[in-house]
């Protein structure tokens, strides 16, 4: 449970070396590939969730499939979901990514929206609808556009969640691209915080 929590808070490093210290067993692997995936540690992950067959297991495989380029393992992987899983939102959420990195950022802008309204993954959607949203800004370069992803952006920081270091690098890039450099650098220090990479410094 302590592992759990440390993954909701952006803790990765912490959730994972909780759970390394657990029994071994379907709930440990899963959060610790959870753990790995928020590290960017793909492979990892996949190697420990492979064989597993439970459909929350088949969404976070989904979700390295599509953060590695596979989108059509992702797609297949969330196919195979039944839709009496309880996992609705979650593979509509991925469903949402897909959209946007496949370049259809209105039919993904209109799927996050949906999302953001309510949930505990919330501040994803609400992410995902930054992005978006800063996506068709970079085309048009509306200035309500750019308001509407700022806003966006800073709705999904307002609550901790397990992409929160993400949340805030991304928003630092916004931010910084949008002329608004101290609050991009704010963003990027919270981002080093909870998910030092060189990347992150490299911003800085």
């Amino acid at each position: 449970k302590t592992a759990e929590i440390f993954l909701a808070q952006a803790k990765a490093h912490s959730a994972h070396y909780l759970a390394s210290l657990a029994p071994a067993g379907p709930e440990t692997d899963f959060i610790k590939a959870s753990a790995l995936a928020e590290l960017d540690l793909y492979q990892d992950a996949y190697n420990l969730l492979k064989s597993d067959k439970n459909p929350r297991a088949l969404c976070l495989l989904a979700a390295i499939h599509r953060r590695t380029g596979n989108p059509r393992n992702a797609r297949e992987l969330l196919l195979s979901i039944p839709r009496n899983s309880g996992l609705d939102r979650r593979k509509n959420l991925e469903t949402a990514w897909l959209e946007l990195e496949e370049g259809k950022i209105i039919e993904a802008q209109r799927m996050f929206e949906t999302l953001a309204g309510s949930g505990e993954d919330r501040p994803e959607a609400l992410f995902g609808l930054a992005m978006a949203t800063a996506g068709i800004v970079s085309k048009t370069e509306n200035s309500a556009g750019m308001n509407e992803a700022a806003a966006a952006f800073e709705a999904a920081l307002e609550n901790p969640s397990k992409m929160s270091s993400k949340i805030f690098f991304y928003s630092g890039n916004f931010f910084l691209r949008s002329g608004r450099t101290a609050r991009a650098g704010i963003c990027y220090r919270q981002a080093a915080l909870l998910s030092p990479s060189p990347q992150v410094w490299a911003n800085l």
